[in-house]
């Protein structure tokens, strides 16, 4: 199981998100990967939060590379 934290869009700040993230990796005892500034292009994002589907697949092939999902 990997943790995650995915991109937001670039300008949207989440408060907090540290403290949670280390939170959730002392609870349990894994690290949170952090890819909220993976995709620094606003172009990439449907809203704040999602990204659209050019954006999905770049993400995706981040994950790829990184191993975070299996390459089959």
């Amino acid at each position: 199981m990997e943790l995650v934290i995915s991109p937001y869009f670039p300008p949207f700040q989440v408060k907090n998100l540290d403290a949670l993230q280390v939170a959730v990796e002392q609870a349990t005892g894994q690290s949170v990967r952090d890819y909220r500034q993976a995709l620094a292009n606003p172009a990439l994002f449907g809203d704040f939060m999602h990204p659209n589907k050019a954006g999905a697949g770049a993400y995706i092939d981040l994950l790829l590379k990184d191993g975070v999902l299996p390459a089959e």
